[in-house]
């Protein structure tokens, strides 16, 4: 018999469980990869994405064969691939990483009862979270978190009680059989189609290495160089000051608790000249936590406010501001620049994210939803959890919101991050870039609180 392993969002050989539990079975073991976009719409990776996915299945293949593992692609439906797999009677077991997103939850359920029903061992892991949402709770009540810092608060205490954490490092012998034979309707890597035809994302290789190696090298090079000031400089656009792993985690090529083990060292001796910077950063794992802990528990906040209040009419659609926003020709230079920072390399800075969600949301009155979507298709580290929940704190209607009120001066933000313009001055180059602003910032912030002050006091 041979035991499978279903690869999805864990795309690494270190700290995961899947593929240590899959070795200690002591049998052949056959790596399935399954691209099945329609199962993930309507949020299927965009482009960027795509071109990160398709490296990164590229070099974990590599890894895999060093443990005799071959890893074998399906573009199809995850339930018939697998269902076809169980039916052939050669496998025993399966493992994977769970998903947290509500439709990849129901699928996973489905396909938990199609292994039973054939007699097929499963082992599920939670290995992309810190905690296991279902069982993390608030004492008083036992419901789910809405506020981030009560949150915050349990979780860090409990990773100080449990600072070592037990990673699935250790070395694996590898399969003592290489099972090369081909699976049925499996196909190559290229065949997956993840790249897209024109080659406009081969300018992504500039800015980023996929993979597990360049994940741990990150991880190091960060804590090396840029932790030290971590909390002084990760606001500062220009500076190299923030640790660029979000892609890297996204895909799983890194997990959580391989940071953490490297990072609370530092935050527990009290010698460390370095403890607050490490704390700062640990902090903001949390947060990418406690995004994903939220759409666990709260499945609707992928396209629905958190704040029913917000329902769609308070939104209003400007399709032809929506496209001078989206190609960087506001006349707003901060935000601009963010967005050709964000076309030319599949990412943005994250204060400049801020600032172009509240200057959409606020002073140009567009829905949370266009601007998450615009970002999901261009970001190379787009995440579910993270793209919508940070798109409604910044609109003010998701949970743990940012007060309403707060509307972002982002010529004030300039001024103040970006003083010298060294970030504009790098995006901003073409000819074509716009001088005048389209939209007035101090009068389209009278009229962005004058909207949500009537709509709120309307809607108790």
């Amino acid at each position: 018999m041979k035991t499978l392993l279903w690869f999805q969002r864990d795309l690494r050989t270190q700290d995961n469980p899947c593929l240590q539990w899959a070795l200690q079975k002591g049998q052949p073991v056959i790596a399935v990869y399954i691209y099945s976009p329609d199962e993930d719409a309507p949020w299927s990776e965009g482009s960027a994405s795509r071109w990160w996915l398709h490296h990164s299945l590229q070099k974990l293949s590599a890894q895999l064969a060093e443990f005799n593992i071959k890893l074998h692609f399906f573009k199809a439906n995850s339930r018939d691939v697998l269902n076809g797999l169980f039916k052939t009677g050669e496998f025993s077991d399966i493992a994977w990483g769970n998903r947290i997103e509500p439709y990849r939850r129901k699928y996973e359920t489905q396909i938990e009862k199609l292994a039973q029903d054939n007699g097929i061992q499963v082992k599920r892991f939670n290995h992309d979270l810190l905690k296991t949402p279902a069982n993390f709770l608030t004492a008083s009540q036992q419901t789910p978190y809405k506020v981030f810092t009560p949150f915050y608060k349990k979780l860090r205490y409990e990773l100080d009680l449990n600072s070592v954490t037990n990673l699935q490092h250790r070395q694996c012998s590898p399969c003592s059989h290489f099972d090369s034979s081909p699976l049925q309707n499996s196909c190559a890597l290229q065949e997956l189609s993840l790249l897209d035809k024109h080659a406009w994302h081969e300018k992504l290789h500039r800015y980023w290495n996929p993979g597990e190696t360049s994940a741990l090298n990150q991880l190091d090079h960060f804590i090396e160089t840029a932790l030290n000031q971590y909390t002084e400089q990760r606001d500062f656009p220009a500076l190299d000051g923030t640790s660029n792993l979000s892609p890297h985690l996204h895909f799983g090529e890194i997990s959580p608790a391989q940071i953490v083990q490297q990072i609370m060292p530092l935050i527990l001796d009290s010698s460390n000249k370095n403890y607050t910077e490490a704390e700062s950063f640990l902090r903001q794992l949390i947060w990418r936590e406690f995004a994903r802990y939220i759409l666990w528990h709260f499945p609707q906040t992928i396209d629905q406010p958190m704040n029913r209040k917000f329902n769609a009419g308070f939104w209003h659609a400007d399709n032809a501001l929506l496209k001078t926003w989206q190609q960087g020709k506001t006349g707003i230079k901060i935000v601009d620049a963010g967005m050709k920072q964000l076309w030319e390399t599949g990412s943005m800075h994250n204060r400049v994210r801020m600032l172009a969600a509240s200057l959409l949301t606020k002073n140009m009155g567009a829905s949370w939803q266009q601007g998450a979507r615009w970002f999901w298709d261009t970001l190379v580290d787009a995440d579910l959890a993270n793209n919508s929940m940070g798109w409604q704190w910044v609109a003010g209607c998701g949970v743990d919101a940012a007060p309403y009120f707060r509307i972002f001066n982002p010529e004030t933000q300039a001024s103040k991050f970006d003083k010298q313009n060294s970030y504009t001055d790098k995006w901003l180059k073409e000819k074509n870039t716009v001088n005048e602003p389209i939209i007035d910032i101090s009068s389209s912030r009278k009229q962005a609180l004058e909207r949500y002050n009537t709509y709120i006091r309307h809607s108790v």
